[in-house]
């Protein structure tokens, strides 16, 4: 199931473009990898304060999906 508001019918089609770009065309493939320019050994230390002590406070989960994923590029 999906769930997406797009502005007009070419966006709705770009983004399922990109959203099945995240995989294989089909069963017996694996899904399709693409070179990052993030370093596998990268510290991000923005995330040592992203989270809250209090975990009954709110904190915007958008800043830490962003700052774990590679070049910041995620599809919600």
């Amino acid at each position: 199931m999906a769930d997406g508001e797009f502005a007009d019918d070419a966006a709705c089609i770009a983004a399922v473009r990109t959203y099945l770009g995240y995989f294989p065309s089909h069963c017996q493939e694996k899904p399709p990898q693409r070179q990052g320019g993030d370093p596998a050994d990268r510290r991000e230390e923005s995330l040592l304060t992203a989270v809250p002590d209090n975990p009954r406070q709110a904190f915007d989960m958008h800043k830490v999906i962003t700052a774990l994923v590679d070049e910041g590029r995620f599809f919600e």
